[in-house]
């Protein structure tokens, strides 16, 4: 199980840009048809459950959340700090090179 999380990795999870950190878990549940993977968000707790039939294809999907993790969330304000955060490490390895932007 992921750490309990503060809000800005809830952030991260939920801003499309960075999204979710996935890896496997074990399956609790048995499906009657295909074949279950379940993976877990190793920032926010997210357990997404998949259904894949013999092809590999999803043939359903289905999230459990942390009880927290439901927020009103503004992805522009996540995009901004990141974005300065990229800036300053940009400008870092100019000042390395000799050049300036």
């Amino acid at each position: 199980m992921p750490r309990r999380n503060s809000q800005g990795d809830y952030d991260a999870c939920k801003d499309r840009s960075i999204g979710h950190d996935w890896f496997i878990t074990d399956v609790e549940k048995r499906s009657s048809f295909g074949t279950p993977v379940w993976h877990m968000c190793g920032r926010c707790g997210t357990i997404r459950k998949r259904i894949l039939d013999n092809r590999g294809r999803i043939a359903a999907q289905y999230y459990k959340h942390p009880g927290d993790y439901k927020y009103d969330f503004d992805p522009g304000i996540y995009r901004l700090f990141e974005l300065t955060q990229y800036r300053a490490a940009q400008r870092e390895v100019s000042q390395r090179k000799g050049t300036k932007k």
